[in-house]
């Protein structure tokens, strides 16, 4: 049976939204950079500062090939594909500063 749900679903997305906002489906990078923080943080013996963190992401990232980041790439294109089935109508309007 489908889900009514398949992007939550598969991103584990535990929260509910309280405001009626939307979040943008997650781009190949914050699909790496989740599990990469993950992975940086139970090597650690100590705790790093979440900057340090995500600097750490930035710089692999960038030194990785497109044939390495492909994985990321595919998963972010079918993230998508859920969101918009999850939420057909939605269309994303950055709110002005």
């Amino acid at each position: 049976m489908e889900s009514k749900t398949p992007y939550t679903d598969a991103t584990n997305c535990k929260k509910k939204s309280t405001n009626g906002h939307i979040k943008r489906p997650m781009n190949s990078f914050m699909i790496f950079a989740q599990r990469e923080r993950l992975r940086i943080s139970t090597m650690s013996e100590k705790p790093l500062h979440n900057a340090v963190i995500s600097k750490m992401c930035g710089a692999k990232w960038r030194s990785m090939t497109a044939e390495e980041k492909k994985p990321y790439e595919d998963l972010a294109q079918d993230y998508k594909m859920r969101h918009s089935v999850q939420y057909p109508f939605y269309v994303y309007k950055p709110k002005k500063k």
